[in-house]
């Protein structure tokens, strides 16, 4: 076996820092720490968190123990760890008003990445940060780091995909978030940390991802050893991540409306970026909208939602949505002085920072989306399909749709 080598972590809060609303953290401020240390296999990370006024304790993460989720499992790519950061970074029973330091103490040999922001004190963490997952990765990788107007794009490549063409790489991430951003004009985030691992090769050439908000974006984006730049360029997958970071994180019960959007987005983007023609979109969102109609298990959607897990009906769930989203762009294009689309009503919603750091109902979000364009259309929408088991009544080929 190859030598993997130790790191050593340190997460501490500085005595004195500056407060995200303009405050300054006053040095008699109880201190948050941990110390993480990571042994040589990388199977077992021991923790010493202090909380302050000398509350210590001492905790050990098997990284080798397995739930079953891909989203919660840590990866193992070679001398390369990838590790959700719920897995080892326990939150505080007390929130902690003042935003943490952390800092990280490695070895030559190791390298780390982190979604968290960094200045010149090391990285920072806030107490919202733990009510969302993120990924760290500790090891050898590659990185680059991509400019796409006013956003960084931090790209890690671990082992294989490390030994991928990073022109390919970097031309297929500038490009999905150049498409992305077309959703509202811009990036709906100024950094993000983009996992690029690499599967076997095959017919889909980016086969899975996931989006993540713990401490800022991070999406994990699979890709098959033999994708070529033509279809990475219209593949839907690392649009469909990125587009979910343009709302606030929506509760999981509620995923009708958030992979719904994501998932009518990932096509209507393409067609506005012109990779693909408005004739093949339509084509596309009939078929799936046609699949999906057959699909699940004849619960409501509000009730296939929650038992997603169960039942993977995936498909009737992300599609319904999808027809739903497709049903809104047409209703505020059709109302009279509305604001003409479903991106418009993104882009008036105006959702901020503080917005973008806590849980939303989809209700809340309807609200806000209707609200900036002035017609119920959402809401209407939810009330007729989100107690039915009847798939939404949509027209792929209606004109007012796709703005």
């Amino acid at each position: 076996m190859a030598r993997i080598y130790a790191a050593r972590v340190f997460f501490f809060v500085a005595s004195s820092c500056a407060h995200s609303s303009g405050g300054v953290l006053p040095n008699s401020a109880p201190a948050l720490s941990y110390e993480v240390s990571i042994n040589d296999a990388l199977s077992r990370i021991d923790v010493h968190m202090c909380t302050g006024a000398g509350r210590c304790s001492d905790y050990q993460v098997n990284t080798l123990e397995r739930t079953g989720s891909l989203e919660r499992d840590p990866m193992m790519l070679g001398h390369t760890l990838l590790i959700p950061t719920e897995r080892f970074l326990r939150a505080p029973r007390t929130p902690f008003p003042f935003p943490y330091r952390v800092r990280f103490g490695l070895p030559a040999n190791v390298a780390v990445s982190v979604p968290w922001p960094e200045d010149d004190d090391g990285y920072r963490v806030e107490d919202h940060d733990f009510r969302f997952n993120g990924f760290a990765v500790f090891g050898r990788f590659d990185r680059m780091e991509l400019e796409v107007g006013t956003t960084t794009l931090d790209v890690v490549l671990p082992e294989d995909a490390a030994r991928m063409d990073h022109d390919l790489i970097r031309a297929w991430l500038t490009s999905a978030a150049d498409v992305a951003g077309k959703l509202t004009g811009f990036f709906p985030v100024a950094h993000a940390q983009i996992i690029v691992v690499q599967v076997p090769s095959s017919e889909s050439p980016v086969p899975f991802g996931m989006a993540y908000r713990g401490g800022g974006a991070s999406v994990i984006l699979l890709v098959a050893a033999n994708a070529n730049i033509e279809e990475l360029r219209t593949d839907w997958v690392a649009i469909h991540e990125l587009t979910h970071l343009s709302l606030p994180f929506i509760r999981e019960r509620d995923a009708w409306f958030s992979e719904g959007y994501a998932t009518y987005f990932q096509e209507a983007l393409l067609m506005h970026a012109g990779l693909r023609s408005e004739a093949d979109v339509r084509a596309a969102l009939a078929a799936s909208f046609e699949r999906a109609r057959n699909a699940g298990t004849g619960r409501t959607l509000a009730d296939e939602t929650r038992a997603r897990h169960t039942t993977r009906a995936y498909r009737r769930i992300y599609w319904a949505g999808a027809a739903i989203m497709m049903l809104a762009d047409i209703g505020y294009h059709a109302a009279p002085n509305a604001c003409g689309s479903l991106r418009e009503a993104v882009h008036r919603a105006g959702f901020t920072r503080q917005d973008m750091s806590r849980v939303f109902a989809a209700d809340e979000i309807i609200a806000r989306l209707d609200a900036a364009c002035g017609v119920p259309v959402l809401a209407q929408l939810r009330d007729r399909w989100l107690g039915s088991a009847e798939f939404p009544d949509v027209d792929a080929t209606n004109p007012a749709a796709l703005h």
